[in-house]
């Protein structure tokens, strides 16, 4: 769930999600960044929760059991999610409790207290904007905690938080990020780690380099330990 309505973010991680060049921050240029440009991703939907009716929910969820079209995850986007009624939001928590692999469900909500309790347990709680608001050496063991945890998901929001850091202060994280990686032994990140610090040097947009830190955090199969 991302808490404070934040519609947008919700869009921001449903195209990083699906960006086709898997590096945890959407590129533009894919075929389903794209899509989701233009407002047509054949696995995305966004969803009003403003007077919605059991019916609605009771289908998005029996449209969930469907395989994707083309994309690694079929992604709802509920909007508003505190206006569902406590029918609807009940009606949601069998996907929620065992959601199929390939499907996300991204709630948004500006007064999240407002879900019953049953739902909000279902959830993981995140706020992009709050993200954002970290400082370097609190957003670098968020990144190293979601690593250890294999955590995906949780990985690229905060991957994605780091787009509004200065050229400095994002090369700084680089660094407590390589010390971190030192320290649980895997080189083979801290040295490609380091690559990415010399291009940043190089003036190396700071959103190319944010995609490339999450392929090379979330290859958890490539590790190298020593």
């Amino acid at each position: 769930m991302l808490a404070g309505g934040a519609t947008d973010d919700a869009l921001e991680v449903a195209a990083a999600a699906n960006c086709l060049r898997g590096g945890g921050h959407a590129c533009g240029g894919c075929s389903s960044c794209v899509k989701m440009r233009e407002g047509n991703h054949p696995d995305v939907t966004v969803f009003s929760c403003v007077g919605a009716k059991v019916e609605q929910i009771r289908g998005l969820c029996a449209d969930a059991l469907i395989l994707p079209n083309e994309s690694r995850y079929k992604i709802y986007i509920l909007n508003d999610a505190h206006e569902l009624s406590p029918i609807c939001q009940n009606a949601l928590l069998k996907v929620l409790e065992e959601p199929p692999a390939s499907v996300v469900f991204i709630l948004t909500a500006a007064r999240a207290d407002n879900l019953l309790p049953t739902v909000r347990s279902r959830l993981f709680r995140r706020n992009l904007g709050s993200a954002r608001a970290l400082k370097q050496g609190e957003i670098s063991a968020k990144i190293l905690s979601a690593y250890d945890g294999r955590d995906e998901l949780n990985l690229l929001l905060y991957v994605l938080a780091c787009d509004k850091m200065d050229r400095e202060e994002f090369s700084g994280l680089i660094g407590e990020l390589r010390q971190g990686l030192l320290e649980r032994r895997n080189i083979k990140a801290v040295t490609r780690l380091g690559e990415l610090q010399q291009s940043l040097e190089r003036n190396t947009g700071i959103g190319q380099v944010c995609g490339a830190v999450a392929v090379i955090l979330s290859d958890f199969d490539a590790e190298e330990l020593y």
